[in-house]
């Protein structure tokens, strides 16, 4: 029973290893302050409480929504002491930013000169210090811990044949930490193999299988929970790529199911939450005056649901104004809309030039469907089509459509689907939120400019 909640907390994104983080933290805060006071604290126990109970969840978000609690792989794992300092120094500064905030708005609001939440910087320091030891250290066990329960790794070599033998040649060189269970040299067999076998890592060693069989590659990790590296060459870092994992001296590319981690699809979700809700009177009120608007120029229905796909190629209903004439595809049926479509009302031109028309999908945000920054979602009809034709169309999917991205500030209504897929595959893998601000300032200034 116990193990079925584990599994269940698992996809959630849950990690017992949460857990000794927070224990191992609040035992730095608490012992550091013991240490240097004994039991004659300079402020009340209320105070320290409250003082480290907030540290503690500015820490524990810091290295939540910075990866650190992501599944990681069998083989290629990156060094794990950077990674805690560096957060733990981001945590640090994150606490320190409320710590005075705090003592200037009690200041300010009580009259009073004390600091109502007290970290001395003393401790500050002892806590980023000692606790990226403490998590590296728990990391390290884990680590061992896993190795000893699952195992060594079991490796599957594909590429070809030049590729294989000679990376076969590097591994004879070492004392190899995986067991290298098979090879393919054809990518028409690399499935089956791959399913006969059931390794934990596949290793693809000729960077060519990317280009022409990435969609197989992908395939597989949706079909099977194993690991795949491709070797990277030296011009993948001159296209600014950032990840490169080492195994046996060789560089590699771990490759993803999902356009985001599940931290950072976490964050973009409660971004995404935290701007709809704070900004709600100033939208709904939009949306009111553009719904009376509706009704006098074009009549009922103001608003049309029509399907488009999102979210892990699911379907769902999309908000929109209606600007075009009632049963606008009767005789055409499905098709992309243009810059200069007769089927739209005059009147109505400047909601989709401004982009007013896409305000209700705000609802849409709200209920899960659709972020404020992604890719477009398009209808199912036309899904199909560019499925087939552009190679890598469905990685759009991994991750919520947006009402705005790239693709809407950089093309127009009329520019062709294969070229926004460069860019909303570019936004994917390169998602932050300071991109996400970006994309919304320009988007402002596209509106603006009724550039579409």
């Amino acid at each position: 029973m116990s193990g079925q909640l584990l599994t269940r907390l698992n996809g959630t994104g849950f990690r017992l290893i949460m857990v000794a983080d927070i224990l191992a933290l609040n035992a730095v805060m608490y012992g550091t302050n013991l240490v240097r006071f004994g039991t004659d604290w300079p402020n009340s126990l209320e105070l320290f409480v409250s003082s480290f109970s907030i540290a503690t969840l500015v820490f524990f978000s810091t290295l939540y929504f910075g990866g650190l609690y992501e599944r990681e792989p069998h083989l290629g794992a990156q060094p794990i002491l950077p990674r805690v300092s560096r957060l733990m120094l981001v945590g640090g500064g994150g606490v320190a930013l409320v710590t005075l905030s705090s003592s200037g708005f009690f200041r300010e609001f009580t009259l009073s000169g004390n600091q109502r939440l007290p970290f001395p910087f003393v401790n500050l320091l002892v806590l980023i210090v000692l606790g990226s030891a403490i998590l590296t250290l728990i990391r390290m066990l884990s680590r061992r811990q896993q190795r000893r329960r699952l195992g060594q790794p079991t490796v599957l070599l594909a590429g070809e044949k030049g590729d294989v033998t000679a990376v076969r040649e590097q591994f004879s060189r070492g004392n190899l930490d995986f067991v290298l269970v098979g090879e393919v040299t054809k990518p028409i067999d690399l499935s089956a193999q791959a399913k006969a076998l059931s390794p934990t890592d596949l290793m693809v060693v000729s960077p060519s299988w990317l280009a022409d069989d990435g969609e197989q590659l992908v395939h597989l990790l949706d079909e099977q929970e194993f690991n795949i590296l491709v070797r990277a060459r030296g011009v993948d870092t001159m296209l600014g790529l950032k990840q490169i994992s080492q195994v046996t001296g060789l560089p590699f590319i771990q490759l993803r199911a999902s356009a985001l981690p599940l931290s950072q699809a976490h964050l973009k979700r409660l971004i995404d939450l935290v701007l709809v809700i704070s900004l709600a009177p100033v939208w709904l009120t939009l949306v009111a005056l553009v719904a009376l608007y509706q009704m006098v120029v074009a009549g009922k229905p103001v608003l049309f649901f029509q399907h488009r796909v999102g979210l892990g190629n699911k379907t769902f209903p999309m908000l929109k104004f209606r600007t075009m004439v009632l049963e606008a595809e009767n005789h055409t049926g499905p098709i992309l809309s243009s810059s200069d479509d007769d089927r739209v009302i005059p009147a109505c031109r400047w909601l989709r030039a401004t982009r007013m028309d896409e305000l209700p999908q705000l609802l849409n945000v709200l209920a899960g469907h659709m972020s404020i920054v992604g890719p477009r979602p398009e209808r199912p009809e036309l899904i199909a089509n560019f499925e087939n034709g552009i190679q890598g169309y469905r990685l759009r999917h991994s991750l919520r459509p947006g009402l705005t991205g790239l693709a809407q500030i950089y093309g127009r209504y009329d520019t062709r689907p294969e070229y926004k897929l460069g860019y909303d595959l570019h936004y994917a893998v390169n998602w932050s939120a300071l991109l996400d601000a970006e994309i919304l300032m320009r988007t402002i200034l596209v509106v603006l400019g009724r550039r579409v």
